[in-house]
């Protein structure tokens, strides 16, 4: 141990020393000037955020909210942090001192950078937290919202600037989400608020699993946290874990697989937050949602417009409203275990065309025909040109019971080409629906363009037999020979196979994607 505690804060008014109580970890402290951000209604708002969305409609005790789990990640960044500077305050010090603005007083600085970046976490999150963010951050995620909150100043940009200054406001939204000129100094710093043994983490495996009355969470943070220690990189410091620390870090790992299985991916939850997604696709449709409309709603304003459209609003508007607040949800009908075999991925697929040939004038949200495009991108990440379809799946466009999916893309260097691979449904005669096989397609490589047209590249069984099936492809080039080599695994009944004997099979091509065997030829 060195001979550094905590730092000394800023001011006076930056002493954590008013608290309120907490079941998960007894006291939550604050400052003075945290209580003025805590205070304002961009923070208030988290009250009326569930953590856990609609999960209460599996565990009815998960009703709590971002509100006190943004305080929990505070607490715990920050003993995380007093924890390092007792053992490595000065080779944190002095690393820290040779980043510009960080010369004098760096740890009171990081010290309430950490803070602050861990209590504004999540104040990006839309209504329902994770449930909708497919639609309402469709492009950016809820971080990239939380940093225009800290920016702006009409948001609480002009708060922390006048509690912190501009060097420390300018500093926090960087912990959240880094620009591309971050400094390696503060990726430790990083680490505490979001990385593999933070906080955020830490707090929300307790706090979720104490509310919903589950025991998954059992891991022994007080020691992860007092096993946390920091190594020097290439001038750089980095978060390490004492070995004394590893049993503690392996039970989070598996806190984090029990509570993933039994709670976060609970068929139940789940379909609830596929109904918030559908029904917040249903809002966007008439009224764009912009971080204006995100920041004047929570769960509690949104509930209400759900009501309400429950009772007025048609079509899959009224639909889904209405599935939501009568518990009034779709019904499974087949469960795998955590790790579904691919005899149980075969069941799924026939369910699910089975599903749908009976019932698709009433389940259109089970029309996901997925048609695989290209989309080039410069070296500067910026689009080329458009997106092009490449698959062709079924005799005629307008059906979805023939899908594409599994892409492989290798690149042949020496004739600039790109080799497609793609498993797929089709029925273009001599193939019937459901007999999955394996796809090709050629694509230039300086212009995007299809060169021929998609080809078939694997033979399962006799043709029109649907019950023998290629499945998820690979491919790779061989520079040395100038040639493809696709793989899958399949079901084959040519003797001396029989059917339901899966085994791996591989076609060569050329470079100019010409089979080098007529078929494909068994590897296993």
């Amino acid at each position: 141990m060195s001979q550094f505690r905590r730092p000394k804060c800023l001011t006076p008014q930056d002493e954590p020393t008013q608290r309120i109580r907490c079941p998960i970890h007894g006291f939550l402290h604050y400052s003075e000037n945290e209580r003025r951000i805590i205070d304002h209604p961009i923070f208030r708002r988290l009250r009326y955020i569930r953590q856990l969305a609609l999960t209460e409609f599996v565990y009815p005790g998960a009703t709590h909210t971002r509100f006190e789990h943004s305080l929990g990640v505070m607490e715990i960044a920050t003993r995380a942090f007093d924890s390092l500077i007792a053992k490595k305050g000065g080779l944190i010090e002095g690393n820290l001192k040779e980043l510009q603005g960080f010369e004098n007083r760096p740890l009171a600085k990081t010290h309430q950078i950490v803070r602050l970046s861990a209590l504004l976490h999540d104040t990006g999150h839309a209504a329902f937290s994770h449930a909708a963010e497919k639609v309402v951050h469709a492009d950016s995620g809820h971080e990239s919202l939380t940093v225009k909150i800290i920016q702006e100043e009409d948001l609480l940009g002009s708060l922390l600037t006048d509690l912190y200054g501009e060097e420390l406001a300018k500093w926090t939204p960087q912990l959240i989400k880094p620009g591309k000129d971050f400094p390696s100094q503060l990726q430790f710093l990083r680490d505490l608020v979001s990385g593999e043994m933070d906080g955020d983490r830490a707090d929300y495996l307790l706090r979720d699993s104490y509310h919903c009355g589950v025991d998954y969470e059992r891991f022994d943070y007080r020691r992860m946290i007092e096993c946390l220690d920091v190594i020097e990189e290439q001038g750089a410091l980095s978060i390490a874990l004492d070995r004394e620390g590893i049993h503690t870090y392996e039970a989070l790992v598996l806190a984090r697989y029990q509570m993933n299985l039994q709670v976060y991916m609970h068929r139940l939850r789940r379909i609830y937050d596929h109904y918030f997604e559908r029904y917040f696709g249903c809002v966007a449709q008439d009224t764009p949602i912009t971080p204006e409309v995100i920041l004047s709603n929570n769960d509690t304003t949104m509930l209400t417009q759900i009501f309400k459209d429950a009772d007025d609003a048609k079509g899959k508007r009224g639909d889904i409203a209405r599935r939501i607040r009568d518990r009034k949800h779709h019904r499974g009908v087949y469960e795998t275990g955590a790790t579904a075999s691919h005899y149980e991925k075969r069941i799924v697929e026939s369910l699910l065309s089975s599903i749908r040939a009976k019932y698709s004038a009433h389940i259109s949200h089970l029309r996901n025909r997925k048609l695989w495009y290209n989309l080039r991108i410069s070296d500067a990440g910026a689009e080329i040109g458009g997106d092009l379809r490449l698959s062709d799946m079924g005799a005629t466009d307008g059906s979805s019971s023939f899908d594409a999916h599994t892409p492989s893309v290798p690149y042949n260097a020496s004739d600039n080409v790109y080799l497609v691979v793609w498993q797929g449904d089709d029925d273009t005669a001599p193939q019937v629906n459901d007999e999955n096989e394996i796809f090709f397609q050629v694509v230039a490589g300086a212009t995007g363009a299809e060169v021929g047209p998609d080809e078939r590249i694997s033979d399962m069984g006799i043709d029109g037999d649907s019950a023998l099936d290629a499945w998820e492809p690979d491919a790779a080039w061989n520079s040395t020979d100038n040639e493809f080599l696709v793989v899958w695994y399949g079901d084959e009944d040519v003797a001396p196979l029989i059917d339901g004997e899966n085994e791996n099979f591989g076609q060569r091509l050329d470079g100019a994607a010409v089979p080098i065997k007529v078929s494909g030829y068994l590897v296993d």
